[in-house]
């Protein structure tokens, strides 16, 4: 065989390879996604709840998932309705989404759930825009980045004070006019980070990734216990009212998304891993982590929302709060590999654990039940802690997980098989040119 019919060969390889990579590409999470699309654009919250509602969060997780799954149509679909929805919001909008939308099957309309703007769902939004960007390699929504980026600067906290660099709530609409909701919450830095920093990379603005760094002195200043003169190695949940009123309650999101957007260390070297270890600590009252019973499954040991200080736990299996942990202690365990490679096997260990109890509320279907307590059966279903549709959210996560995906990252992933075959032709045609040399 002659050089040439061995590249015509191979060339055949690669396309039967991407063939079959792309009928392979079938995933039951995906197919589940695919199938809570409204009218074609933006996904279902919850299937089976008898409300067709879009929260901006669930739509930024579902553009990253297509995204990676190769379902460019899928997410462009999002992109664009969200697109579409930005002309809604009135003048001097602080944001380009709201917090959520429900739908009109008749029409296929989409209107706002409410009148209000949330830092957290519109940075989430941006960072689904730099994931999309990264990976595909289109810059068709650049523009979109750059508007979402001007406008939550209105939200941003520049007066000299304890929040000095963090973004406020969010906005409201009420009285012909945007009205900023007090409070600062430390989950929602972790989102402005992660979009901001991401953003920054990708447009190579220094004056945007100066503002990524002064929420991420926010966070390691205000949210960070240890910082605080605190013994509790946790995250502190934010501030009830900018500057006056430290929200000392403890969300499993602080912890895990903490990790997600900056990794096992912080800033000054905080040991931000150690908020894991919290949540994970067995013996630690205050800890989220619980095991619920679920009729037809048994027993499932995961984490719920939240614990409040002052208030009883609330004891619930939250889906999606559970994959945010798995892959916090997969990425706490990718960074600890090298100067704590016990704590980093443990790390991969627990998650995979984590990973698998999640797995026993996976539908015939490919969605993930949302939540459930069993010392609140049904009915009632009260949101969040007792919840049991399958979400939208909590499907993205567990096929997070599943295909090895930081959501608050934007950086290359390993070598996918396009890459492998790319370098071959490439190593192909190298030797052609030598032997015609």
């Amino acid at each position: 065989m002659t050089l040439r019919n061995a590249i015509g060969f191979l060339s055949v390889i690669v396309v039967l390879l991407f063939c079959s990579a792309s009928a392979l590409a079938t995933n039951p999470q995906i197919d589940y996604l695919k199938s809570q699309q409204l009218g074609g654009t933006l996904l279902d919250n919850f299937k089976g709840d008898g409300l067709s509602r879009a929260y901006t969060y669930d739509q930024a997780l579902a553009i990253i998932a297509f995204t990676k799954a190769g379902e460019k149509a899928s997410a462009q679909a999002i992109l664009n309705k969200m697109r579409d929805l930005v002309i809604m919001s009135p003048a001097g909008a602080p944001a380009c989404w709201y917090s959520g939308y429900s739908y009109n099957s008749s029409n296929g309309v989409f209107s706002p759930l409410e009148l209000k703007m949330y830092t957290g769902a519109n940075a989430w939004m941006l960072q689904a825009i730099n994931y999309y960007q990264v990976k595909t390699g289109d810059p068709s929504y650049a523009d979109l980045a750059a508007l979402q980026v001007s406008r939550m600067d209105a939200l941003r906290l520049t007066t000299p004070s304890q929040c000095l660099g963090a973004y406020a709530l969010g906005s409201e609409y009420k009285n012909s006019q945007w009205q900023t909701l007090a409070g600062v919450s430390t989950e929602h830095q972790d989102d402005v980070y992660a979009a901001l920093k991401n953003r920054a990379f990708i447009s190579g603005d220094a004056a945007m990734m100066a503002k990524a760094n002064a929420v991420r002195d926010y966070i390691a200043r205000e949210g960070w216990a240890p910082n605080l003169g605190s013994s509790d190695t946790v995250f502190w949940r934010g501030f009830d009212n900018i500057n006056v009123v430290s929200d000392r309650a403890i969300a499993t999101d602080c912890m895990s998304w903490s990790v997600l957007s900056q990794g096992a260390l912080g800033p000054g070297g905080e040991k931000y891993y150690l908020g894991l270890d919290w949540l994970l600590d067995p013996l630690n009252t205050r800890s989220t982590l619980n095991t619920q019973y679920l009729s037809g499954v048994g027993d499932v040991k995961g984490f719920s929302t939240e614990y409040e200080v002052y208030q009883s736990p609330h004891p619930s299996v939250w889906a999606e709060g559970n994959e945010g942990v798995v892959a916090a202690l997969r990425a706490a365990a990718d960074d600890l590999k090298v100067t704590d490679p016990t704590r980093s096997q443990q790390y991969l260990t627990l998650a995979n654990d984590f990973h698998g109890q999640t797995a026993l509320l996976i539908g015939s279907d490919g969605g993930v039940l949302h939540s459930f307590s069993a010392a609140d059966p049904p009915p009632p279903e009260p949101y969040p802690d007792n919840f049991r549709y399958e979400s939208t959210a909590a499907t993205a996560w567990y096929y997070f997980n599943d295909s090895n995906v930081n959501p608050l990252e934007t950086i290359p992933e390993p070598a996918t098989i396009s890459m492998i075959a790319f370098g071959l032709l490439s190593l192909c045609a190298t030797a052609l040119k030598l032997r015609r040399k």
